[in-house]
């Protein structure tokens, strides 16, 4: 095989394009310059057998390190063919005195201990679900407007503060991210638009759930630091998943007693919802489907109307 039959074509979704123009020129340079060295080494990235995607990183000139999904021949592609999917901003860039505080020579990190390296690593947590959040809601304004006008506005800091009051336990970045931009949603044909079908639970519901959960008095059942965020309705609570403020990961509960863990992490959850949107292909048991502008999951025969969407 001569080197230019070797040479991979490279193609880049309209949802990653877009995401690098809000980027800025910066990323838009960074992910010329990937696709450069995936047309010369397709399988640079690390394959995920979950997803069915390859990941790999880049940096912008400004610092700021971007995660890229993409996806390498068949059966989702063309065979010799890289579609860059998804362009995800992972930390931005700062200076020691900016993440350190002003008088940056006093102390470093090794002397502060771990608590900044915590700290560090939540703010990195929160940021990316920031930006998966963002591409959730670039397609839904764009492809599901009923179920973009289903979202409430974001919390502010006091709301949040007296939530971790009445949960009595301290709430992770990644659920303070999501609410500061969405506090739940209200009642509405296609409020109950996330992955598998779940609706964003307002911190009213969060604290109610969490409070009659408490009252049962068996941590079997329940939990302190489990923080539910959404649920199986908008007024439907016989199912939730939570974060869990220990660990970092979604699990799932029901009124049946069913406990288990569902993602990695609250982040991860939104990545593989903006990944299966942005790139329908990808998508396996669930897939995006749209009736009457909501956001439906499926394949489901209970919806009238409802198609799959196919990019």
């Amino acid at each position: 095989m001569s080197d230019e039959e070797s040479v991979a074509s490279v193609e880049i979704s309209d949802g990653a394009r877009q995401r690098c123009q809000e980027l800025g020129s910066g990323a838009e340079a960074a992910v010329a310059e990937l696709s450069r060295s995936l047309a010369g080494n397709p399988l640079l990235g690390e394959f995920d057998t979950f997803t069915k995607l390859y990941r790999t990183s880049t940096v912008t000139r400004e610092g700021t390190t971007l995660s890229v999904h993409y996806l390498y021949g068949p059966p989702y592609v063309a065979d010799g063919v890289v579609q860059i999917g998804s362009v995800a901003q992972v930390s931005a860039p700062t200076t020691a005195a900016e993440k350190y505080g002003e008088h940056a020579d006093v102390e470093s990190p090794e002397q502060a201990g771990d608590i900044r390296n915590d700290a560090a690593q939540e703010e990195i947590a929160a940021r990316q679900v920031t930006d998966a959040w963002t591409r959730i809601e670039t397609w839904l304004r764009t492809h599901a407007p009923a179920s973009h006008e289903a979202l409430l506005p974001g919390a502010s800091e006091q709301e949040l503060t007296h939530l971790e009051d009445v949960l009595g336990t301290r709430l992770p970045a990644e659920l303070m991210a999501l609410w500061r931009l969405h506090a739940g949603v209200h009642h509405a044909p296609g409020a109950g638009f996330l992955f598998r079908n779940w609706a964003l639970m307002t911190l009213a519901g969060v604290a109610e759930y969490h409070g009659g959960q408490m009252r049962l008095g068996d941590d079997d059942v329940w939990q302190r630091p489990w923080i539910p965020f959404c649920s199986s309705g908008v007024h439907d609570r016989a199912f939730v998943l939570y974060v869990d403020a220990t660990t970092g990961t979604v699990g799932y509960a029901s009124r049946y007693g069913e406990r288990r863990e569902e993602f990695a992490s609250l982040s991860v959850y939104l990545e593989e919802m903006a990944d299966a949107l942005e790139v329908p292909a990808l998508a396996e048991r669930e897939k995006p489907g749209l009736a009457d502008g909501a956001l439906v999951w499926g394949p489901v025969s209970d919806v009238p109307g409802w198609q799959p969407y196919h990019g």
